[in-house]
């Protein structure tokens, strides 16, 4: 089945991948196993076949784990602990992928008699299909199977900034901007460029008829207390 054609259901893609990669890695395996036992020029050690097996062990217990946890708690709908099970299958994908290349071209060194070229060539072409079928089997889990249980991403929430008072004008030439309540005012004098800090409202002044300076009226409206003036 073309991989464009796979299942688009966690259910029915699974099954897809029981009977098509797993029992088919269960049936190809000991085959290629067999061919390579018959090359009896390859006297290294591990020989092309003892990697063969290893793989088949390290593959069987992959898919143990899948056939008898992941795929169950994915059938169910998924807990808290699926996500661990899916890294751990998909480290384990990896390590693979890095693996059977070696193979490849341990397989590529190897030479035979005459007599046994029919059986190389038999166990290279099915080594190739088999890899064919691995890559699909990673493909339509880590790309299709495993996407539909990936924990969402969480939402962030938007962070809405409190709008700052313009700076005015007033009609004395001073320009106060104000930011949150509590904060001081600051004045800029237009004349003179100066700067100060004004700590409380300023206060409205008055002039004594009586003499030439004028005085700052306190918070009750009264005047406050400054040098006496003679009397007219």
């Amino acid at each position: 089945m073309p991989l464009s054609t796979l299942p688009h259901t966690s259910d029915a893609l699974i099954d897809y991948i029981l009977s098509e990669f797993h029992e088919g890695h269960r049936r190809d395996l000991p085959v290629l196993i067999a061919l390579a036992k018959q090359l009896t020029t390859d006297t290294a050690k591990p020989s092309f076949a003892d990697e063969l097996k290893a793989l088949m062990v390290d593959l069987e217990a992959h898919m143990f784990k899948e056939e008898m946890r992941l795929f169950p708690m994915m059938e169910q709908g998924g807990n808290t602990l699926i996500t661990l099970l899916i890294d751990d299958m998909m480290q384990e994908h990896a390590r693979h992928s890095l693996h059977t290349p070696q193979m490849s071209q341990r397989l590529a060194a190897i030479r035979v008699p005459p007599e046994q070229q029919d059986t190389l060539d038999q166990l290279t072409a099915g080594w190739q299909v088999f890899l064919a079928e691995l890559a699909k089997h990673v493909h339509s889990e880590d790309d299709m199977l495993f996407p539909m249980f990936e924990a969402p991403a969480p939402v962030a929430c938007p962070v809405v900034a409190h709008p700052r008072r313009k700076a005015q004008r007033s009609s004395h030439g001073i320009h106060c901007h104000r930011t949150t309540p509590g904060h001081h005012r600051r004045a800029h004098h237009a004349a003179d460029g100066r700067t100060g800090r004004l700590d409380e409202p300023a206060l409205p002044v008055v002039r004594d008829r009586h003499a030439e300076g004028v005085l700052p009226l306190s918070g009750a409206g009264l005047p406050r207390v400054g040098p006496l003036c003679d009397a007219a």
